[in-house]
């Protein structure tokens, strides 16, 4: 909720949050939400992150909870291989 309020605050058009209930809290107060997957996907589509498959696979292996049908319909969408 504090990404909320300081959004608010800057009067931000974007915000990064990845928990579910403030995704939808956020949206229904006007903003445009990106979470932590679709923020990798938009750095790897422009050039800035080289290996999404390798940042998705590091990030699982430090215990990030991130729901791999989601990480692998990306991977597809890119033409890379499933994890």
């Amino acid at each position: 909720m504090s990404t909320i309020l300081l959004a608010k605050e800057v009067s931000a058009d974007l915000i990064l949050v990845d928990d579910l209930s403030a995704r939808k809290l956020a949206v229904r107060q006007g903003f445009r939400v990106i979470g932590t997957v679709g923020l990798l996907q938009g750095c790897y589509r422009n050039g800035s992150l080289t290996d999404l498959r390798g940042a998705f696979l590091a990030m699982l292996a430090e215990g990030a909870y991130l729901d791999r049908g989601l990480l692998n319909r990306v991977l597809a969408s890119l033409s890379l291989p499933a994890i």
